[in-house]
């Protein structure tokens, strides 16, 4: 890694298809940093099908189930029912990953980018939580 921040990758002779490589003086080529290219959070990047709606809903329907379950009952559990409630969290984590990476893969975007889906209308938006439309702390209003 250079101290710019960028990754070279030395070994050339491999195929990589990436639409931002630049050479360096060396030969070696420039990834770019990812979130240079990231939109601007609510920035619409695609459209979600209805069947991508619905599953999608199905997913957090569960996870915020299971979410609002842990944050009001504490108990202690057997090694057992811990292993059960694993597998099941497990499974509902690999449905949200296997859901999301074709959407990743059709709108090229990164994996480290947060996308959201509008159940309403089927936008799917950048939110990263860098919002422009909050304040700083030492910003004074106008009025």
């Amino acid at each position: 890694m250079s101290t710019n921040g960028e990754v070279y990758v030395s070994n050339d002779h491999l195929s990589y298809n990436f639409e931002d490589r630049s050479k360096n003086k060396k030969g070696a080529t420039g990834l770019g940093n990812i979130y240079d290219s990231k939109p601007m959070d609510g920035t619409i990047i695609g459209k979600a099908t209805e069947k991508e709606r619905e599953v999608l809903k199905e997913i957090d329907i569960k996870m915020g189930t299971l979410e609002r379950l842990s944050n009001h009952i504490q108990a202690q559990v057997s090694f057992a029912d811990f292993k059960e409630m694993y597998k099941m969290i497990e499974e509902i984590e690999r449905k949200r990953v296997e859901f999301w990476l074709p959407i990743y893969k059709r709108l090229n975007a990164h994996w480290e980018w947060s996308l959201f889906i509008d159940y309403a209308n089927g936008n799917i938006y950048v939110q990263n939580f860098e919002l422009p439309y909050s304040k700083d702390e030492n910003e004074v209003d106008d009025d």
